[in-house]
């Protein structure tokens, strides 16, 4: 059967939308994992399924407990049982080679989205056409590829989906509300409660039911008030699971605020509830107390790199930069030119200073968003008309009244006899669903609160974050920039058809292959660090040689980290990765300098540490070497972004100290060094080469105990003075008191460390 005009446009824009969003982000089904992915999906236990599903509510996106100093704080369970769901689907598979899962997971979450913004956008702008330009925009932004084409943007994609979800139930649920009839028919049975003092829904039941009771005509039913409820808790559940896939999901309880308050200037003063916003204010309190609460009351700390302005000790310099950021927020949505996979270090230069002429920048934004909020707030104070939501005059701000059809002669309550019975044949008509009208003043309203309130947690206005713009946090934002242009471009519709249709078409066509040419930036991490060296060239350059070191291109890398230290000559994980590279080239003493750098610019780098005392080892400085792992076992993991992998490097020290002392005969302290490496090596650590070792040493010591001497002081907190000890303890293994003995097994011992580079991530 042939479908009508109306319901045959809705379909195709339905169908274009959805596949349009699926085919821009096509081309990211055969790429990797980047960038961050190792870390969240690789090298998380929650997600690799070596721990237990609830351990993903009790730990932080990263698999960091929430309990530990170092946890990142980003409290994300819903958003890490959706990538185990994804390892699960995987068979048993190695994860490397399943990317392409994971990213159709994200693919797929785009299209619902797009779909869901342009539900959204026929809900408040009242034009299918400009709900179609807004969903259609929103699908093809550049800014989007970082959220899609990352396996890690999944918390920005899921909060997003739940988020309009929630927000797509509430303004139903207000629909019901205000313009609900109960149809039933009172009967014997039925409960009905209290009478209604709602004037909207009494003056339509007096105008359409003049012939009912008022009570009657008023009241609503209990299946008529549980449906009504069912959508208010649908909209709660959803912001709930929107909070638990990514923190700002919260913030649609913000933007639920402001549209019920819309809704009682609608009702005037006389007929306002403002309980109703007091339980959305409760409702958003609730749950940012609960997330407060998970993360022990706390708030996270970051490096100076992630966020310097943070760390600037001048308050005008923090003001003036944080206040600035929108600015660059908005560049990206408006000319998303240059795109990065990170924002930090100096990729934002601070503004430190009031005639910095960004600052003019800054007034202009906040001027242009308080003039179109302050004119949109004036014209509602023209008078609204109770009957069908809209307004009584006709002004320019505003659209024309939504039509009504007329009912089929089946369901007229007016039909005369000639027509047949409600119950001789079905109802075939198509009847308009109980909708508010919005007007544009309305909508402006509402898509300015979705631009500005989901990037509040992420501006640093109220709490430090870990970045300073990055753009995978403006996917929720970018739904209500998304229906400002549209709303714009409605506006110049009538006056301009054919040359505003084809503005957006060539517009459209833009966004669409800066976004398929982007997405190859993510394809692996070479086009993604090279594609951002304009950007940020530190972090980029580093991570660049990283990647190129593990390539074996090893030129390319000293190369890229001498062009990274060259901008940022204190970065410790470049100096740290460098010297690996210098180490594998045997350049020895360059490589040792390198490590002591790495330490000096990070004290708490625990693998340069282990490093170090391997490349000492190598050259015969035996004591040396010791004295670095024992101050590697020292460090504490208090504070640290990755408490798992410096535990690690902490046991492979100990594990090496061990090693040494077995070389020169000192049983008793390898013992010790032993001992303290079971005691807090992490569950991922291989224990075999710390038994072996552990069952050489016993041996030893029992087959010795009646000649060997025990050393009974803490060899990890007195080094020093036990080596001036244990140098007059005699031994008797011979062939194991030399240094070669004590070299084999460190190069043995060495695949017990973690891997050896290092990026520089978000994390």
């Amino acid at each position: 059967m042939r479908l009508p005009g109306p319901v045959a446009l809705v379909a195709r824009a339905d169908v274009g939308v959805g596949v349009l969003a699926f085919l821009l982000y096509a081309n990211t089904l055969g790429a990797g994992f980047v960038y961050d992915d190792s870390r969240a999906v690789l090298r998380n236990p929650d997600v690799t399924g070596s721990s237990p599903w609830l351990s993903a509510f009790a730990n932080d996106f990263w698999g960091t407990p929430l309990t530990q100093s170092g946890s990142h704080g980003s409290y994300r369970p819903l958003t890490v049982l959706s990538l185990r769901l994804n390892a699960l689907l995987a068979g048993g598979a190695p994860l490397q080679d399943g990317a392409w899962g994971f990213h159709l997971g994200n693919v797929l979450l785009h299209v619902m989205a797009s779909l869901l913004v342009l539900q959204l956008g026929r809900r408040l702008l009242t034009s299918p056409w400009a709900a179609t330009v807004a969903a259609l925009l929103f699908a093809a932004h550049p800014v989007h590829c970082e959220a899609v084409a990352g396996v890690v943007g999944r918390a920005d994609l899921l909060c997003a989906v739940f988020f309009l979800l929630s927000l797509l139930a509430y303004l139903r649920y207000v629909d019901w509300r205000e313009l609900h009839r109960c149809p039933h028919p009172a009967s014997r049975g039925s409960v009905r409660p209290p009478p209604s003092r709602d004037l909207i829904n009494v003056a339509l039941d007096r105008l359409l039911h003049p012939q009912q009771p008022k009570e009657v005509a008023s009241a609503s039913c209990a299946r008529c008030s549980g449906r009504g409820g069912a959508l208010l808790g649908a909209s709660l559940l959803a912001a709930v699971l929107a909070t638990l896939s990514k923190e700002p999901g919260v913030t649609v309880l913000g933007v639920c605020f402001v549209y019920e308050a819309l809704v009682q200037v609608r009702r005037g003063r006389r007929r306002a509830e403002p309980v109703r916003l007091a339980v959305l204010a409760a409702a958003a309190a609730a749950l940012v107390a609960s997330r407060l609460w998970a993360m022990g009351l706390r708030a996270p700390s970051f490096a100076a790199a992630d966020n310097p302005a943070a760390h600037s000790p001048s308050v005008l310099t923090r003001t003036l930069t944080f206040l600035h950021l929108p600015v660059v927020n908005a560049l990206l949505l408006l000319w998303p030119r240059h795109l990065s996979f990170d924002w930090s270090m100096d990729a934002v230069p601070r503004v430190a200073s009031v005639s910095d002429p960004r600052n003019a920048l800054t007034l202009v934004l906040y001027a242009a968003l308080w003039r179109c909020a302050r004119g949109a707030w004036r014209s509602l104070r023209v008078r609204h008309d109770p009957l069908d939501g809209g307004l009584a005059g006709r002004s320019r701000n505003h659209g024309p009244r939504p039509r009504r059809r007329l009912p089929c002669p089946a369901c007229d309550p007016d039909a005369n006899n000639n027509h047949p019975k409600v119950g001789a044949r079905p109802c075939r008509c198509r009847r308009p669903s109980l909708r508010l009208t919005v007007s544009v003043a309305e909508a402006v309203l509402a898509a300015l609160a979705l631009l500005v309130l989901p990037l509040l947690p992420a501006s640093n206005l109220f709490f430090y974050v870990g970045f300073v713009v990055a753009e995978r946090v403006l996917y929720l934002p970018s739904i209500g920039f998304c229906l400002l242009v549209a709303l714009g471009a409605r506006r110049l519709l009538d006056a301009h058809p054919n040359a505003l249709k084809s503005a957006v078409c060539i517009t459209l066509l833009g966004l669409s292959a800066r976004t398929v040419l982007r997405n190859l930036d993510w394809q692996d991490e070479v086009s993604l660090y090279r594609s951002a060296v304009a950007v940020n060239p530190p972090k980029a350059y580093g991570n660049l040689g990283s990647v190129l070191s593990g390539l074996n291109k090893l030129t390319e890398a000293e190369h890229a980290y001498r062009m990274a230290l060259k901008h940022r000559p204190n970065m410790a994980e470049v100096h740290y990765n460098l010297g690996n590279l210098l180490a594998a080239s045997e350049k020895y003493e360059a490589s040792a300098e390198s490590y002591r750098r790495a330490i000096k610019y990070r004290p708490t780098l625990a693998l340069a540490y282990v490093n170090l005392g391997h490349i000492l080892a190598k050259q015969g400085r035996v004591q040396d070497a010791g004295q670095v792992f024992r101050e590697c076992a020292l460090i504490p993991a208090t504070g640290l972004k990755d408490p798992v992998a410096h535990e690690s490097a902490r046991t492979s020290a100990l594990l090496h100290l061990a090693h040494l002392e077995v070389g020169v005969g000192r049983l008793a302290e390898a013992k010790q060094a032993l001992d303290m490496a079971l005691r807090i090596k992490p569950a991922q650590y291989e224990s075999r080469p710390i038994l072996k070792l552990m069952a050489e040493v016993d041996g030893h010591l029992k087959a010795n105990q009646t000649t060997a001497r025990r050393v009974v002081k803490q060899v990890l907190v007195e080094g020093g003075e036990v080596l001036e000890q244990a140098a007059r303890v005699p031994t008797t293994l011979g062939t194991t008191a030399n240094t070669d003995a004590a070299a084999t097994p460190l190069n043995e011992s060495r695949c017990a460390t973690t891997d050896s580079r290092r990026l520089l991530s978000h994390s």
